[in-house]
């Protein structure tokens, strides 16, 4: 197995899995990608906290959804004076 002090690349991906098997031939059973490396309770526990919480927060914020907010008149004024000074940059 090639390490990063090796072929000077990080190959272990987040969390410390690994990510790219270098220089390796391919089995079928291999974890290459993190996608195909199945999920440990940990992940299940922090992805069900996540959605917990982004729930909660719709819940809080569903009640002011009638609520019109300020409107704000400088938005096209601004978007404008940007792409002008993007046409005055020079392309290189």
């Amino acid at each position: 197995m090639l390490h990063e002090a090796h072929c000077g690349v990080d190959l272990r991906g987040w969390m410390g899995r690994t990510v790219l098997k270098a220089a390796q031939p391919q089995d079928d059973d291999a974890r290459t990608w993190l996608s195909d490396t199945p999920a440990t309770a940990h992940d299940r526990r922090r992805s069900l906290t996540i959605m917990g919480v982004m729930l909660a927060v719709f819940l809080i914020a569903a009640p002011f959804a009638p609520v019109p907010l300020p409107g704000n008149n400088a938005f096209i004024p601004i978007v404008q004076t940007v792409l002008f000074l993007e046409t005055l940059s020079p392309r290189s």
